[in-house]
Formats: C-alpha cells, structure tokens, sequence
C-alpha cells in the first residue's frame, strides 16, 4: 500500500484528540456510530525508510448495494498513481 504520513506535534494529549476530531469530522467518522461512517479510523503500522511507525489511517466503510456508492478496489493500493491513470485513459478502457 501506500499513502502519505502526516506528523504534527501537540504539547498535550487533548490537543492531539481535537486534531484527531477534525480529521473524524473531514473523513465522514463518528466512534459512536461506525455503521453510518463514511470512513472507519483504525491503528495500522507502517513502514517509512526501514523505521516502523504506529499511525491512524482511514479506510472506506460503505459498500452498499447502491452503485452510486460502490468504490473502486485499487488493486496496486497507490490512488495517487490509478487517479492520473483515470486522466490518461479513455472512459472505455477498463484500468482496475
């Protein structure tokens, strides 16, 4: 997989749970109701430069029956790299 890790420093373990919030509310997550959830929050972890790091990551949450919101399994885990192969191919060609 890949991704990008993003690191910020907080003086205090509250502020560091409000920053976690702001991402909650960006991502579609609420703790207290993960059915509903755009996104799912989880602990995962992951390997930077030979040096292993502890982070939160967010993973979609709903794959319903509604076509409208199906997502797009990413077979090489890299979305950066399949959103510029979107842009480059056709609407006929299939690319998964």
């Amino acid at each position: 997989m890949y991704g990008r890790m993003l690191t910020f420093t907080a003086p205090n373990a509250n502020l560091a749970k409000g920053i976690l919030h702001q991402f909650d509310g960006y991502e579609g997550y609420d703790p207290d109701d993960l059915e509903h959830s755009l996104y799912i929050r989880k602990t995962v972890e992951v390997l930077v430069g030979g040096t292993k790091h502890e982070c939160q990551t967010y993973q979609f949450n709903q794959f319903g029956e509604d076509p409208e919101t199906q997502a797009v399994y990413v077979s090489s885990g890299n979305w950066k790299k399949f959103k510029e192969q979107l842009k480059e191919k056709s609407d006929e060609e299939e690319i998964y």
